[in-house]
């Protein structure tokens, strides 16, 4: 598996865009293992902003960011989790 090579510039220039152009860039570069797009990815399925909202697959995310150790992603899976 290719991790994506991605700039904090580049990360920034998608999210500062609406969210359903970030959506398909994120959802990609998560699928190709980068954990911050796999966080990232999964507020916005959490949220349903530039997608289907689907709080099951944002857990599936969260915990393979997770899993990576992202602490953001940690965190948000524990929160899934409590709430």
């Amino acid at each position: 598996m290719t991790v994506p090579s991605v700039t904090t510039e580049q990360l920034r220039a998608v999210l500062s865009g609406p969210p359903e152009n970030a959506a398909p860039w994120l959802q990609l570069a998560a699928e190709q293992g980068l954990p911050e797009a796999q966080t990232r990815f999964g507020q916005l399925l959490l949220e349903g902003r530039g997608v289907e909202r689907n709080p099951q697959e944002a857990v599936r995310w969260f915990t393979r960011a997770a899993r990576a150790e992202h602490s953001m992603a940690m965190n948000m899976l524990g929160r899934c989790y409590e709430l």
